[in-house]
């Protein structure tokens, strides 16, 4: 290649460059200079005076290629590596963890558990529990009043790309139905904004609404017991029903269950009420297991239709663990019973197992 053919490539190649390249970082080309010049003490350096040099210089005069064609390539390097650094620290601020806020003093938007306080169009949602939950893998979850999400997000400093939302199919009328509708309008897929302040959490969707979070204390995770020892003596009081498909009639997944509805473990003895009758049964406690045998009732009230449902979950029941005051038995075909521990009731299951309590009495 002849010289000035090189010429002509390096003047092409310098205009392309800062064409594409003005706004990219402002760089100190006299410190670059100089910092070619330390890169290459053995070549004579053309004094350029006060007048600043462009970013590639345009092609030299003859006499100056060689020198020039030094100075090009001494300075190209270390212009890339100037623009590699500034390149570095702009992209390096588009983190897919979005925990960024948290090195300024607040929240992380990652791993928090985010409780909705209002919504731009519905205004505060008190009372409705509705939730926000992101991983630092990308997946997003919650309740949005009346049902239940989940997705896939990418985070970066301060916007987020949401990916298909999947959500449950419950109708729900109300405050519920108001908030959850205003929820969905902001998560339902698309580009959002976020910002941070404390342990606020505001997500903006254009042209839509607002959403706004609290940050909710983080709680101490308790480890599950499944020592028999731990659930026996006690009384525990069922507050949540589950029914599976094998089931016709359905409690669904809320705080349903039957009031007055409990039971006591006693040895290898279950006593308990039904929410109307109360009942008797031998029962074998593993750690983790549980077989329940010879269930009968123990009187004879006339009851509601399906009050005593949940209880052909426990007569199938296969498994039980116990989180904190807990306890959660498990049948895999029939469905989920959650109790919690309350000790000392009065006219508890275990002081009338063979007769009606004072609670069954009444009805």
């Amino acid at each position: 290649m002849t010289d000035d053919e090189l010429d002509a490539r390096l003047a092409d190649a310098g205009a392309r460059w800062r064409e594409r390249n003005a706004a990219a970082a402002s760089i100190d080309i006299h410190a670059v200079a100089n910092a070619a010049a330390e890169a290459a003490p053995e070549a004579e350096v053309a004094d350029t005076g006060t007048q600043a040099l462009p970013l590639i210089p345009d092609a030299p005069a003859p006499k100056h290629r060689r020198r020039t064609r030094i100075l090009l390539a001494a300075s190209a390097a270390v212009v890339a590596a100037v623009v590699a650094s500034v390149l570095a620290v702009q992209l390096g601020g588009n983190s897919s963890n979005g925990n960024s806020p948290a090195a300024q003093g607040g929240t992380p938007l990652t791993g928090t558990e985010w409780q909705l306080a209002a919504t731009s169009k519905a205004g505060a949602a008190t009372g409705v529990n509705a939730t926000l939950h992101l991983t630092d893998s990308g997946e997003l979850s919650g309740n949005d009043g009346c049902n239940a999400f989940g997705g896939h997000v990418s985070i970066s400093t301060d916007g987020m790309t949401l990916g298909r939302i999947v959500h449950t199919m419950m109708g729900c009328l109300g405050a519920n139905g108001s908030v959850g509708q205003a929820v969905d309008a902001v998560l339902s897929g698309g580009s959002v904004q976020y910002a941070i302040n404390g342990d606020t959490l505001t997500i903006t969707k254009s042209g839509t609404g607002t959403l706004t979070y609290i940050a909710q204390p983080r709680q101490p995770v308790t480890p599950a017991t499944t020592d028999p020892a731990a659930i026996v003596g006690p009384d525990w009081v069922l507050n949540t029903v589950q029914l599976g498909d094998n089931i016709a009639r359905s409690y669904g997944t809320a705080s349903s269950a039957p009031t007055d509805a409990q039971v006591k473990f006693a040895g290898n003895e279950l006593v308990g009420i039904d929410g109307c009758n109360s009942f008797r049964a031998t029962v074998d406690i593993g750690s983790g297991t549980l077989a329940v045998a010879d269930f009968a009732d123990t009187t004879a009230n006339p009851c509601p239709n399906g009050s005593s449902d949940w209880t052909l979950v426990l007569k199938g029941a296969t498994h039980w663990t116990l989180v904190g005051d807990q306890l959660t038995i498990t049948d895999a075909h029939n469905g989920k019973l959650v109790f919690t521990k309350v000790p000392g009731i009065a006219g508890t299951p275990g002081s009338t197992a063979t007769g009606t309590s004072s609670s069954t009495a009444s009805k």
